[in-house]
Parts: structure tokens; C-alpha cells; sequence
């Protein structure tokens, strides 16, 4: 049986949605006339019982474009790229850590590593995708809970894209993938409607944002009423 990839995508984000309530995030759709590469806080928004400012990693985003020139669309097997390799997978911290030269002999799929390294922070230092998701979607619901706990405090949140989201440079944008439930990708934003990814096509690089979630910093900043 053929199974649709996109008919897959569309159902988890439904069952998603409503799990952790749709986003009402206050800006428009984005171009890239608009886009703002170096403010260190973002858009306002609100989700659900919950008021935020998003924190937009200016950083990750330029590591990423980095290290798509850097590879210059050479593949995995291409011994130059050996060593951008092993520093992608050096910095997992999960359970699922190997030698670096394990996982690269091993041909181990290495996008969540390449993430990880480009996002360069604790919260997704994983070999999989699904890790800093299921956190985000844990953190949205428990800030919703009790937004009052959360004033001031950063962390990070699932929300659907939608016309509502204005993504930004250095946001996660995740999606499900076939293989089961714990099968999934994500890429680093780079502009309002791009992407850059590892182990995309055996290589570094960007694709057309058609993801279903984003996974983006914010700072709390209040319940709905305030």
C-alpha cells in the first residue's frame, strides 16, 4: 500500500491541534521585504490562556547558511566532509550516543545531528527529532496549565503554521515522516518560506518550508487577561 506523506503529515497536525489548542499569533503572513534578521525579540503572540514574545536565533540561522556553503553540495561519502560529520555527531548528549565514527560508518541518518548543532543549545542535543518536539509540546501544555508560574521565564513551544505564524530566523520547523510515530524530520529557518537541513538528499540543504509545526524560544509574558 502507498502510503501519502502529506495525508500523514495533515493528520498528526490535527490530532496535535487539538491537543495543544490552535496558535493566535498576532502578525500577518510573512515576505521577505518584512523579514527582520537581527532583533533580538520577535512577535507578540498569544496561544490559548497564554501571552508570549517570541526569541529569534539570529545565530542558528547563520551557522546553518555557514554550513550549507561550507559543504557546497558535496555528499555524505565525500571524505572532505568527514570531519563536518563528526562534529555534528559529537555533539548528541542522549542516550542513543555513539563514537562519531561509529555513526558515520554506520551511515546513521544525521539530520537531527546537524540540527543539533546548529541550534547549539541543551534543549535539542538528541539524535532524533522527535526528542525537542515532544518537549516543546510538553512545555506548551504545561505553561497553558499555569501561565501565571511562567511570567518571564523562556522555553520552548509547538505551534501550527499557519497564516496566523510569522516564522523566523533560527525557528525549528518539524514534521512527521513515514516509518511510525517516532519518525520524523526538522529544519532550521532561514527565511519566511526556506529551510536548511541535514542528510537532505545525502547533503546539506535548503528546501521549501511545508512543515506543519514550528518549534520556536519565547519568553512568557502573561496570562490572556493581563
Amino acid at each position: 500500500m502507498i502510503i501519502d506523506e502529506k495525508y500523514i503529515r495533515d493528520l498528526i497536525r490535527n490530532s496535535l491541534i487539538k491537543e495543544i489548542g490552535f496558535s493566535g499569533v498576532k502578525s500577518s503572513s510573512s515576505s521577505s521585504s518584512d523579514f527582520q534578521e537581527d532583533e533580538k525579540l520577535g512577535e507578540e503572540g498569544t496561544h490559548l490562556n497564554f501571552k508570549y514574545v517570541s526569541i529569534p536565533n539570529e545565530q542558528a540561522a547563520r551557522k546553518a547558511e555557514s554550513e550549507m556553503t561550507a559543504w557546497a553540495g558535496k555528499k555524505e561519502k565525500d571524505p572532505t566532509v568527514k570531519e563536518k560529520l563528526k562534529s555534528y555527531w559529537a555533539n548528541i548528549k542522549d542516550v542513543f550516543k555513539q563514537d562519531p565514527e561509529t555513526s558515520i560508518s554506520k551511515r546513521e541518518p544525521w539530520s537531527a545531528a546537524f540540527v543539533s548543532y546548529v541550534m547549539n543549545d541543551p534543549f535539542f542535543r538528541s539524535s532524533a527529532h522527535i526528542t525537542w518536539k515532544n518537549k516543546a509540546e510538553q512545555n506548551t501544555k504545561a505553561v497553558n496549565a499555569n501561565p501565571a508560574s511562567f511570567v518571564g521565564k523562556e522555553t520552548y513551544i509547538l505551534l501550527p503554521i499557519d497564516n496566523k505564524v510569522k516564522l523566523e530566523r533560527g525557528d525549528n520547523v518539524w514534521a512527521p515522516r513515514e516509518g511510525g510515530p517516532n519518525k520524523s524530520h526538522s529544519d532550521v529557518v532561514v527565511s519566511p518560506t526556506e529551510a536548511i537541513g541535514g542528510n537532505v538528499s545525502d547533503t546539506v540543504g535548503k528546501k521549501k518550508i511545508d512543515h506543519p509545526f514550528v518549534i520556536k524560544k519565547v519568553k512568557i509574558l502573561g496570562t490572556v487577561e493581563d
